[in-house]
């Protein structure tokens, strides 16, 4: 069949006082194009607040999961890392009663490039506070790069304008 699936991925990453107007943007859209499906998805512990919005007609609310500990150390299984690592690595940043931080995709992720990069010695020893340090560095590098990026189109336009004129 012609169908469509519209993914609205991280509305936990909206501002809380402005969910309410995002929802309402989203209902507008779906609206406009009632043959279009529609998921909606957060992390788990946003889900409370995002379900006591009522969810656009045609799509649905999904709550992201962590991994399991064994589809966690399956990928790093999958990347090489022997099961003497993968132990060490989920020791160190293992905290209290919780999950481990890696069976977050994004910051498994982020530990697979670690791994990559810098080998499986460095990853062994990384804690909690460094992995959320890479993250977030990582995060501010970005948009580093955007604002780079956005300022050299500037300047190409600029000088294409001033180029234009001397010409």
């Amino acid at each position: 069949s012609n169908s469509l699936l519209i993914c609205f991925d991280a509305l936990d990453e909206v501002k809380p006082e402005k969910l309410s107007a995002v929802i309402g943007m989203i209902n507008l859209f779906f609206d406009k194009y009632p043959k279009i499906s529609g998921v909606i998805s957060c992390r788990k512990h946003h889900a409370p607040k995002l379900h006591t919005l009522k969810p656009p007609k045609g799509a649905l609310y999904v709550q992201l999961l962590p991994f399991s500990q064994y589809q966690s150390e399956s990928f790093l299984h999958n990347l090489g890392v022997s099961p003497e690592e993968v132990r060490r690595i989920f020791d160190s940043l293992q905290f209290r009663d919780r999950d481990a931080i890696i069976q977050v995709p994004r910051y498994l992720y982020l530990l697979a490039e670690l791994i990559e990069q810098k080998g499986v010695e460095h990853a062994k020893w990384l804690n909690r506070d460094e992995l959320f340090e890479k993250f977030i560095y990582g995060n501010l590098m970005v948009k580093e790069d955007l604002e780079i990026a956005k300022n050299i189109e500037l300047i190409k336009a600029i000088t294409a304008k001033a180029t234009q004129n001397v010409l």
